[in-house]
């Protein structure tokens, strides 16, 4: 858009990521404090992928990019950027990632951008719903975007011919025509061997 290369955006192994070879300040900051907590180097690498690909997102696609780094890429996130980020991941077949993948990518930007609102004062670009889970606590998780559910199979009807087989089997009807007081139904049984 301004006849520049874009920037490469990256992370190395220390917890840190690094902006065309430029030492990304607040995203580095959060990685080391989240390493400094829970010293897993195996998580802290994950944490950075996603993070780096939530940057690289935003200078590259979104052009949030200025030479002052507190108004470039995270700091001026908005909700648009983030639906637009989650959009392709969730519904564009060449670009779609599982619900465990988006999971995992919405909850390092929930706590990083909580980082950054507590640190910097920057505004969240999302809204936060409360969930109770069955144990009792309650959790803050970022409101809509959740992962879609892969469906698989259901909502496609069924054809005749299934739905034939599907209640003999319900009522437990064998090949012959003969109905049985069994707790099995001819695949089982046929599975389980004479």
């Amino acid at each position: 858009m301004l006849g520049e290369p874009s920037l490469r955006v990256e992370h190395v192994d220390s917890p840190s990521i690094l902006v065309d070879g430029r030492y990304d300040t607040a995203a580095s900051h959060w990685l080391h404090r989240k390493h400094q907590r829970r010293p897993v180097m195996d998580t802290t690498v994950a944490h950075a992928r996603r993070l780096a690909a939530w940057i690289e997102y935003l200078r590259v696609v979104r052009h949030r990019i200025d030479p002052a780094e507190h108004r470039s890429d995270v700091f001026v996130a908005d909700e648009d950027d983030l639906l637009a980020y989650y959009a392709p991941g969730q519904y564009d077949q060449d670009t779609q990632v599982s619900s465990a993948t988006w999971q995992a990518q919405r909850s390092t930007l929930k706590q990083f951008h909580e980082f950054l609102h507590r640190t910097y004062n920057v505004p969240l670009p999302f809204d936060l719903e409360r969930i109770n889970l069955p144990n009792g606590r309650c959790v803050q998780a970022i409101a809509g975007l959740k992962p879609r559910r892969r469906t698989g199979s259901r909502g496609t009807p069924i054809t005749p011919g299934f739905v034939d087989l599907f209640v003999q089997g319900a009522l437990r009807i064998d090949r012959d025509g003969r109905q049985h007081d069994v707790r099995t139904v001819d695949r089982d049984a046929a599975k389980r061997g004479p």
